[in-house]
């Protein structure tokens, strides 16, 4: 029940006037009014939450991440939220406020998924605090097992529950980072005389939790962290994984300048960091990668080249490469890719039916090129056939490529479907890249193609309205609405 007690104003003692407030009447004028007289109510509430031993839900095992491969990204954080939080409570003899705030969301982040990945970051943060080794492991342990999935690119787990499982440890890892610099700010201003710290935010206690978090943050590889993220698409955060990892690792501190520790381990990291740029378009970071090996591999120099934009170069780099080692599909993958670059649509076509016909074993790698470069052609016979053995190959031009089919048989119940699977697929990306500070740039790439799908029904909507007929004979206008 609810009493005049709490006023209509806040809470109890600061019903009638603001003032400098602090503590729980600070809080709640911080709160717009709106709010404010929504959970009014609640202030005097007589409700608790009683959730028996038994009724409290434990995973079967951990860590929860690949557990059950079927489980799905919203269960996966609901399931880890709600399992650290009980670990807290019954590890704290004298619960903390922070606990009391957990507790209280317990039962609803198994239904809210915004509030659960609010709280993770916080939760975890509280749990390496508290200085329980069992809590910190079980945390690392997940933390490992997502980001180690991540990294292979590959396994039971669905690639979108994976990669925006990857995006959620990623703000953990971004958040205890930002709490890390936040501490040393106050410890350095505490130390000024003329600074004086406030009572919960004692020098010493800071100093503890800074010791505990930076202790715990150099426990998660930084290599593993930047193969996660490559294989997400986070390119920026792959690069600054990869560089610290080669400064720890191979930097020899005690010579002037940091003298780099030349090995074959060495050599193999610097190939990854060069891809990197590579997908970061950044010429100066490939130029000094060139300047920092000794020797230049084959494959080194076709990465040279793309970097560059040099595609005729780079495509008798990778002639020479298939006379090398035939066996290696990646080698034609890449002869395929420069011939697109070159507009050299009907040899691609052409070179990868031929390769098919005397290696029927690379057609999973290969039938994504015939497919993008049928629908570019507008050479629809060629491109019903090799779309289904392609389907399973989420590639947007594979997507495009159904859709346009779709539209050239004028199936507009068909072609609407087609489209909102594909814009389903791309804002998949979008809602993992939204957990970061700035997304924009990162989601960048997915809001063009959602804006050329938008655009692509826009313009194909009066021929799916003509019939079938009419659909195939204004098939060069469907191919020119997709190329535009």
């Amino acid at each position: 029940g609810g009493g005049a007690g709490a006023g209509a104003g806040g809470p109890t003692g600061a019903s009638h006037h603001k003032g400098r407030h602090h503590g729980p009447a600070s809080l709640w004028y911080k709160i717009e009014r709106p709010v404010r007289e929504i959970i009014h109510p609640f202030l005097s509430s007589l409700y608790c939450l009683d959730v028996p031993a038994h009724a409290r839900p434990v995973p079967e095992s951990r860590p929860i991440f690949g557990s059950n491969p079927a489980m799905t990204y919203d269960a996966w954080v609901s399931q880890w939220t709600t399992d650290l939080i009980l670990a807290v409570s019954l590890t704290e003899a004298r619960p903390a406020s922070g606990t009391a705030i957990f507790n209280a969301c317990r039962v609803v982040v198994k239904f809210d998924i915004k509030v659960a990945l609010f709280l993770l970051p916080h939760i975890i943060l509280h749990v390496l605090c508290l200085d329980v080794e069992e809590l910190r492991l079980r945390v690392l342990e997940e933390l490992l097992c997502v980001l180690d999935a991540a990294a292979l690119g590959d396994g039971p787990v669905r690639a979108e529950t994976r990669q925006m499982a990857a995006q959620t440890v990623f703000s953990v890892l971004d958040n205890l980072g930002h709490f890390e610099r936040a501490v040393q700010v106050k410890l350095h201003r505490s130390s000024k005389p003329s600074r004086r710290a406030h009572p919960a935010e004692r020098p010493s206690e800071l100093n503890r939790k800074l010791l505990l978090v930076r202790a715990f943050l150099l426990l998660v590889p930084k290599n593993m962290v930047a193969r996660a993220a490559y294989n997400c698409k986070d390119y920026p955060r792959a690069l600054m994984g990869q560089e610290l990892h080669m400064r720890q690792e191979f930097r020899q501190p005690d010579t002037p300048g940091g003298v780099w520790a030349v090995s074959a381990d060495f050599n193999d990291h610097l190939k990854f960091l060069q891809r990197v740029y590579l997908m970061l378009n950044e010429t100066d970071g490939m130029a000094g990668v060139a300047a920092t090996r000794v020797h230049t591999s084959l494959e080194e120099q076709i990465l040279d080249l793309r970097s560059a934009g040099r595609w005729t170069q780079a495509l008798s780099c990778y002639e020479l490469a298939l006379q090398q080692e035939p066996n290696q599909v990646s080698h034609l993958e890449g002869l395929l890719e420069c011939q697109l670059n070159l507009g050299h649509m009907e040899t691609a076509l052409t070179h990868a039916s031929g390769t098919l016909l005397q290696r029927p074993q690379w057609a999973a790698a290969l039938n994504t090129y015939r497919v993008r470069a049928a629908w570019r052609l507008g050479d629809w016979p060629s491109l019903k056939q090799h779309l289904p053995s392609a389907a399973h190959h989420k590639d947007f031009d594979v997507v495009l490529g159904e859709i346009l089919v779709a539209a050239h048989e004028g199936s507009a119940a068909h072609f609407k479907r087609l489209l909102r699977n594909a814009r389903d697929l791309l804002t998949a990306p979008i809602a993992a890249v939204s957990m970061e500070m700035n997304p924009y740039l990162r989601a960048y790439p997915n809001v063009v193609r959602l804006q050329m799908l938008d655009e692509l029904e826009l313009a194909l909507q009066p021929v799916l309205c003509t019939g079938p007929a009419a659909a195939s004979a204004s098939a060069p206008t469907v191919t020119a609405a997709a190329a535009a």
